[in-house]
C-alpha cells in the first residue's frame, strides 16, 4: 500500500509499522451517516483556535499526497469547551515565501474540506483503488499555500463536545476568526502573507460571516492581525430568496438546452418553488420554524424532483443521476429538529467511495495526526449532527455581510458553474447585481466580458471596483473539479488582482 507519484512508483503511507489494514472489511463496515438535507450544498466553513495540538509534520523525504512542505493536525479552539479543528496544509509549489495564504472551506453544512482537497483543488486525488494518490497538476497550491479545514465541530476529523456545536453562521464566523489567529500563531512565517478565504456552496453563508468578523475586529497588541485581502465563493448560497426565484425557469431554459421537467411535473415544481419562496420570506422575518421548513421544502420538493423525476444530477444538469454510489441515509427523527423524513434520491450524487476508503484507513489517519485515542474516526462526506443543528440557518440571508466586506475594500469574487441546479448561476448573478452597497451603480453598469483561458472563452465576467461575478461555462456545482485549469487560472488572477485582463 502506498502513494503513487507521477512515475507510478508507490510511496509509503507512513513511517509507522501498523500493518496493512483490510480495506475490503473497512469499506463494508463503513456507514456513511448523512442527513439528506446536507446534500443541498457542499459548502464549507471555517473555525477557531489558539493552541495547536496533535499536529504531525510530514517528512519531505517521504512524500504524502505531494512533495511540498506540509503539515496536518489540530487547533484547539480557545472560545469552546473542548473543540479541536482538523486541518491539512500544503505550502505553495512555486514560492512559499511570497505566495498568498489561502483557506478553503467546504459547505454542507457539515461537509468535510478533505473531500475538496482529494477531488477538486488539492495537490492530489485518490485513485480508484482507494489506496494510492495521483498528483493534481491543477492544484491551487501551484501558486499559493492552502489550508483545507474540517469545521464546524463534528465535521470530518474535527471533534468536540455536544455543547460546542454551532447553530448559525455568525457563530461559525467568530470561530473561524479564532481558528485563524491560532493557526497563524503556530505558523508565524505566514502572518504577513496576503490572505484569502475561499470555498463553495454553503460557504456563501460562512465566508461572508468570517470575513466581516475579521474586518470588524481590531486585534490587541499581542494578537495576530489577519491580512485579509479577498474572498472567493463558488456557486454560493448567500441570498436564498433571490436565488430560488430562478430555479423553475432553469428546468427548461438553461445553458444546455436540456428539458429537465415539463408538463404536469413542471407545474407541480413551480408550485413547490412558490411555497418555498413564501417560507423563505417568513424565515427572513425570523420565523425559526419557517426556516427549518424552508430547508426541508428545498430538499424534498425542489431538489429531489430534479433527481427522481428529471433524472439528472442536481449538481450538474449535463449528467444523468447516478445509480451507483448511493449512500445509506439515516434520517433524523421528526422530533430531532422538526424535520420530515427526506428522500434518498438527492444523496446519489455525493458519495466518493475511494475517498472514504482512503480517509477511513487507520494508517492514513495516523499519518494525518488523528489522535490515537480517537482512531479510527469515521470520516464521512457530510456530518449528520452538524447539519441537523444548522437547519434553521440555511434559508437566512447573508448579503449584508458581503456588502460590509466590500465597503471595507476587501475584494469579492462570486463564481458559478452554469450547469448547477442547487445554487444556480442565474440566481447568483441576480443577487450580486441587486446587492445594496456604495459600488452598486458602477457594478451594474459594468459590461459582461469574455473570460479567456489559453485563448478559449471559458466564462463571462462582470467586474467593477473590488467586486466581480464570473459565470463559468461547462461546469457544475464543483467548478475546480469540472474545470480545473479554468479554476486555477481564475484564482491566480484573483489573488494577483488581475481578473480583468487588458
Amino acid at each position: 500500500m502506498g502513494i503513487k507519484n507521477d512515475g507510478g512508483e508507490r510511496l509509503p503511507l507512513n513511517s509507522h509499522k501498523h500493518g496493512d489494514p483490510n480495506f475490503a472489511q473497512s469499506a463494508s463496515v463503513l456507514k456513511r451517516i448523512v442527513l439528506v438535507s446536507a446534500t443541498v450544498l457542499l459548502l464549507t466553513l471555517g473555525v477557531v483556535a489558539t493552541q495547536i495540538t496533535g499536529a504531525l509534520p510530514l517528512s519531505p523525504n517521504e512524500p504524502f499526497c505531494d512533495s511540498t512542505a506540509q503539515s496536518s493536525g489540530y487547533i484547539k479552539l480557545p472560545n469552546k469547551e473542548d473543540t479541536h479543528y482538523f486541518y491539512w496544509f500544503f505550502e505553495s509549489r512555486s514560492d512559499p515565501e511570497k505566495d498568498p495564504l489561502v483557506l478553503w472551506l467546504t459547505g454542507g453544512a457539515g461537509g468535510s474540506s478533505m473531500l475538496a482537497l482529494l477531488t477538486e483543488n488539492g495537490p492530489c486525488t485518490v485513485a480508484d483503488d482507494g489506496l494510492t494518490t495521483v498528483r493534481n497538476p491543477y492544484s491551487w497550491t501551484n501558486n499559493a499555500s492552502v489550508i483545507w479545514l474540517d469545521q464546524p465541530t463534528g465535521t470530518g476529523f474535527s471533534y468536540g463536545t455536544e455543547n460546542d456545536f454551532d447553530h448559525d453562521s455568525i457563530q461559525a464566523g467568530t470561530n473561524m476568526y479564532y481558528f485563524l489567529r491560532g493557526w497563524l500563531k503556530a505558523h508565524p512565517k505566514f502572518i504577513n502573507h496576503k490572505f484569502f478565504v475561499t470555498g463553495e456552496s454553503y460557504a456563501g453563508h460562512y465566508i461572508p460571516s468570517v470575513a466581516s468578523k475579521i474586518v470588524n475586529t481590531e486585534p490587541s497588541n499581542d494578537e495576530v492581525k489577519i491580512n485579509l485581502q479577498g474572498i472567493a465563493i463558488g456557486n454560493a448560497l448567500t441570498s436564498p430568496l433571490t436565488q430560488m426565484k430562478y430555479e423553475a425557469s432553469l428546468m427548461q431554459n438553461n445553458s444546455y438546452g436540456k428539458i429537465v421537467l415539463n408538463g404536469t411535473d413542471l407545474a407541480e415544481f413551480k408550485q413547490n418553488v412558490t411555497i418555498l419562496l413564501g417560507l423563505i420570506e417568513k424565515c427572513y422575518a425570523n420565523d425559526k420554524d419557517a426556516c427549518i421548513q424552508g430547508t426541508t421544502q428545498l430538499v424534498s420538493n425542489v431538489i429531489a424532483p430534479i433527481v427522481s423525476v428529471g433524472k439528472v444530477n442536481q449538481y450538474d444538469l449535463r449528467e444523468d443521476m447516478r445509480e451507483e454510489g448511493q449512500v445509506k441515509v439515516e434520517h433524523p427523527k421528526k422530533g430531532a429538529s422538526n424535520t420530515t423524513l427526506l428522500p434518498d434520491d438527492v444523496m446519489k450524487n455525493i458519495a466518493k467511495s475511494q475517498v472514504s476508503a482512503f480517509l477511513n484507513n487507520v494508517d492514513v489517519q495516523a499519518r494525518l495526526g488523528v489522535p490515537s485515542n480517537k482512531r479510527p474516526i469515521k470520516w464521512a462526506e457530510i456530518a449528520q449532527p452538524v447539519m441537523a443543528r444548522l437547519l434553521p440557518d440555511f434559508m437566512k440571508n447573508y448579503e449584508s455581510f458581503v456588502a460590509d466586506v466590500l465597503e471595507k475594500k476587501i475584494r469579492v469574487l462570486i463564481y458559478a458553474g452554469d450547469a448547477d441546479l442547487v445554487a444556480n448561476w442565474v440566481g447568483n448573478h441576480a443577487w450580486t447585481n441587486e446587492l445594496e452597497w456604495s459600488g452598486k451603480k458602477a457594478f451594474n453598469a459594468a459590461q459582461n466580458v469574455p473570460f479567456n483561458v489559453d485563448g478559449n472563452e471559458a466564462g463571462s465576467l462582470q467586474a467593477a471596483n473590488n467586486f466581480a461575478f464570473l459565470r463559468v461555462f461547462n461546469a457544475g456545482h464543483m467548478v475546480p473539479q469540472d474545470q480545473p485549469e479554468v479554476s486555477l487560472t481564475m484564482v491566480n488572477r484573483f489573488f494577483a488582482d488581475e481578473l480583468v485582463q487588458p
